[in-house]
């Protein structure tokens, strides 16, 4: 009976850690329509933090096996916010396994990094992928567009000869923030003619639209002239607009400096997003300043000779006001004294008139003409005679 015990305690141990052929033992990996490079955000955005098991997984879109990209892709592709791709290269031997990094895709290139296991199959791979510790991120895999979405639909005619395209709710087309101080980024605005240089040290990272007076503008594409968009050293676009199909793509800004010709001293890495009419940024914070974005190649916004001259008739008017006050607050004042003054002597005066009354005469003394004074009602009670 013990060696029975023993026997099943054995084969138990084994089947714990005899590990299942990943090969024949993966699972199939969730939304992967919507994981390829190409897939612009979708909504709802895949995040393999809720719902996502660790273990082996597969990839098998429309009847075929895929892998995941060995490139970095752009940010808001691959389904989510922050795809994630492998920092290495596949195993090439059949049967094999190795561990490469997996890098998370934002604003930089590999922020994150954590191991993935890749095994080489008869014709495909599997890879064992842990869940990630945020939303939005989730793994990449192919390069194809996002997975159209059928639905059912009573026609109630013919289709129209154009189609339109809808932007996804998490796009940043929809939440882009608005550029403060556009009245002063654009090209043609010389820092000679505004009161102050604009510095981006201070910005937000983040998606931003460069709109003023319900008018789009986009960044230049070309050199601009040094002390230039309300800065000292104005930032441009190193490259081209996107198209819509593109997505949200990786483009160099430069950094014009004070040298002639020095038309990029730095390199800044912005993405482009284009939603169809209009262009939205995200910018990150410049190092240093005074260096700011360019929009547009408007000269610096200034206020018109009406509201010039509405603002000097407010600001005579507030002179004029101020002026009337100060002198109505200085009669005031001058009143207030002179009645306390009055006040303060006719008090005195009225304290000299009764201390006056209330004091009384001092005692009479009759003349003595040289003649010893008389003296009524001596201690002795005798009335003394004329001699």
């Amino acid at each position: 009976m013990k060696m029975f015990n023993v026997l099943v305690f054995v084969l138990m141990f084994i089947s714990k850690n005899v590990q299942a052929d990943p090969c024949t033992s993966s699972k199939l990996i969730n939304n992967v329509g919507n994981r390829g490079t190409r897939c612009t955000s979708q909504s709802p955005l895949i995040c393999d933090r809720n719902g996502f098991e660790s273990g082996w997984y597969v990839a098998l879109y429309k009847g075929e096996y895929i892998q995941m990209p060995e490139q970095f892709p752009n940010p808001f592709t691959c389904g989510t916010e922050s795809p994630i791709w492998i920092n290495g290269t596949h195993p090439n031997i059949e049967n094999s396994t190795k561990e490469v990094s997996g890098c998370v895709r934002d604003s930089n290139t590999c922020t994150q990094t954590f191991p993935i296991q890749i095994k080489k199959c008869s014709g495909f791979y599997a890879y064992n992928l842990p869940y990630v510790d945020l939303c939005f991120r989730g793994y990449c895999f192919g390069n194809h567009t996002c997975e159209e979405k059928t639905t059912t639909s009573i026609s109630a005619g013919p289709e129209p000869s154009t189609t339109t395209t809808t932007i996804p709710s998490s796009d940043p087309c929809l939440y882009a923030a608005t550029l403060s101080n556009m009245d002063k980024r654009g090209s043609q605005c010389s820092l000679k003619d505004v009161d102050y240089a604009l510095c981006d040290r201070t910005l937000k990272p983040g998606w931003y639209k460069a709109i003023d007076d319900n008018v789009f503008h986009n960044m230049p594409t070309y050199c601009v002239t040094v002390a230039s968009c309300g800065t000292e050293e104005p930032i441009w676009l190193n490259g081209s607009l996107p198209k819509f199909t593109d997505g949200a793509v990786l483009r160099k800004a430069c950094v014009r400096g004070f040298d002639p010709g020095d038309c990029c001293k730095n390199v800044i890495d912005i993405y482009i997003r284009n939603c169809f009419t209009y262009n939205v940024y995200y910018l990150p914070y410049t190092d240093l300043c005074y260096s700011a974005y360019c929009f547009g190649n408007r000269e610096c916004k200034k206020k018109t000779d009406d509201n010039l001259i509405i603002e000097a008739d407010k600001t005579s008017d507030s002179l004029l006001f101020i002026l009337l006050g100060s002198f109505g607050g200085v009669m005031l004042v001058t009143l207030v004294v002179v009645v306390i003054v009055v006040k303060t002597k006719s008090l005195r005066i009225g304290h000299s008139r009764v201390d006056l009354q209330n004091t009384p005469p001092p005692p009479y003394s009759p003349p003595t003409h040289g003649k010893p004074a008389v003296t009524v009602g001596s201690t002795s009670g005798n009335i003394p005679l004329k001699s």
